[in-house]
């Protein structure tokens, strides 16, 4: 009789157990590695003045309160989200529980995405110091010299959308609104005050409030854009710069068809302006005017002139961002923008100098960057390094008076057959000396650093996660402008030290 094989019992495996709790003897220090990126944020960050921050705290040793969180922490914190392009106080909030990094950045100090949001934006005068004081720093060592800089702008979606674009009957219409969600809302407060919604009931009130804030600054602006408008804007710009819209300049008496051009703030698209999707058209329209009505039978149809004067019913501005206007993108479509601006040393790639606007055009922004760099420095670049939108026969001849040398090409000329950098009849001797120095094959060689620095910056703003702001207001949007420059220069202040 044949051997029985013995009964095979169950295997015996250890399964996973998630739900038992467990104390885990780790302190923080050993969660992070030594050469992990976020010790040098922490060191760079030790190393700044932020006494500024620590005076505004009132709880001080021997008095009432309790003790405030750590601005070093808070300002660590956002840099290290900054670099790693977390721009949400939420997600950074989250962050600081569940990433050991963040954890150990925070180091037990009480933080909520409440106070990381406010702090984000709440001291731009800091930042702007910060930014100073560690390119001055590195002046100072020679690191860097200001000697040659390049300056570029991107084109940074604003947190509204052109459904919030309102004419001035829509705005007083909208506020009629909102001030009566605003008074229902503290009538429901006032009469249950110890109700258990208390706190989302005031919630609602403040932003209630708010709303009503953001349309009377969208009515307060309607009149700088009517006068925007009707000031003239693209003919002074044109006349200013000698610049067609399609980059080309034309000679005394020549004449060139219309280009294809954006819609201005407060205005109505130009004929003739490019079809950009379905997205792209809606947000084209925001300041369109309304339709015309038709004309009674056997009258000819009203046509507006281009560029006619706009009243008052034809202005739009918006109930989400009142100080964003719309813009054409890279994607060649129209939506709400800030233009950042920043201004960058072309032998190191730190920033030395930002701003942020509403308008869409680099141009007007030539001569005030200079007037930052001396403000801040108390010096001014040698050669000054900038792409055909800064195009200004006005701002170039302005910066030789300061001792500054243009470096930017100039635009194609158009009707006529005279070369690119010839100079024209009736050019003054910086003008002529402008354009014939662009054609030389050291100044092609100077102008390819522009390239590589500024339009670099600006990849590294991408990169970051500056794709969209989501702040309101041009002073908020500067600070977060702000936050990616210092990033940018912490990062780059790293590298020239290692080498």
């Amino acid at each position: 009789m044949a051997d029985t094989p013995p009964v095979r019992g169950v295997p015996r495996v250890a399964v996973p157990i998630r739900n038992q709790v467990e104390l885990q003897a780790r302190d923080l220090e050993s969660l992070v590695a030594d050469d992990h990126p976020v010790r040098a944020v922490w060191a760079f960050v030790c190393g700044l003045d932020l006494s500024k921050l620590y005076d505004k705290i009132e709880a001080v040793e021997g008095g009432p309160g309790r003790p405030a969180s750590d601005p070093a922490v808070l300002f660590a914190l956002w840099l290290f989200a900054t670099i790693n392009a977390v721009g949400s106080a939420r997600q950074l909030d989250r962050l600081t529980r569940e990433h050991d990094a963040y954890r150990w950045l925070r180091g037990g100090v009480p933080v909520d995405y409440h106070l990381l949001a406010e702090f984000r934006v709440a001291h731009p005068e800091v930042l702007e110091e910060q930014l100073v004081s560690s390119v001055a720093a590195l002046i100072a060592s020679g690191l860097v010299t200001l000697k040659e800089l390049a300056q570029d702008g991107v084109r940074v979606r604003a947190s509204a959308g052109s459904g919030s674009y309102r004419t001035e009957a829509g705005l007083i219409e909208a506020l009629r609104v909102a001030e009566q969600r605003v008074e229902a809302l503290r009538e429901q407060l006032a009469s249950d005050p110890a109700g258990s919604s208390r706190g989302e009931a005031a919630a609602r009130q403040r932003a209630a409030q708010e709303r009503v804030e953001r349309i009377n600054a969208a009515l307060a602006r309607l009149p700088e854009l009517r006068a925007r408008k009707n000031g003239g804007k693209k003919a002074a710009s044109e006349q200013a710069t000698g610049v067609g819209k399609d980059g080309s300049e034309g000679e005394p008496g020549s004449t060139a068809p219309p280009a294809s051009t954006p819609p201005e703030p407060g205005g109505t698209p130009a004929p003739g302006s490019p079809p950009t999707g379905a997205e792209g058209a809606a947000a084209a329209d925001v300041h369109a005017a309304p339709a015309e009505a038709p004309a009674a039978e056997g009258e000819p149809p009203t046509v507006k002139p281009r560029g006619s004067r706009l009243d008052a019913s034809q202005v739009r501005a918006s109930t989400t961002d009142p100080e964003a206007d719309v813009m054409k993108l890279a994607d060649n479509g129209f939506r709400p923008a800030y233009n950042a601006q920043s201004c960058t040393d072309t032998a190191t790639g730190i920033v030395v100098a930002v701003a942020v606007s509403d308008l869409g055009s680099d141009a007007p922004h030539f001569l005030p960057m200079l007037d930052i760099v001396e403000a801040a420095y108390d010096r001014l670049p040698e050669r000054h390094l900038l792409d055909g939108g800064y195009t200004s026969l006005a701002s170039i001849e302005a910066a030789a008076e300061r001792g500054v040398t243009v470096y930017m090409p100039p635009p194609k000329p158009r009707g006529t057959t005279r070369g690119r950098y010839e100079p024209r009849a009736g050019d003054s001797k910086v003008i002529a000396d402008w354009r014939e120095r662009m054609g030389t094959a050291d100044a092609a060689a100077i102008y390819r650093r522009r390239c590589s620095t500024a339009e670099w910056v600006n990849a590294q703003y991408r990169n970051h996660g500056l794709q969209q702001f989501n702040v309101r207001g041009k002073a908020k949007a500067r600070a977060v402008v702000l936050w990616h420059a210092i990033a940018n220069n912490m990062q780059v202040a790293s590298r020239l030290a290692s080498s």
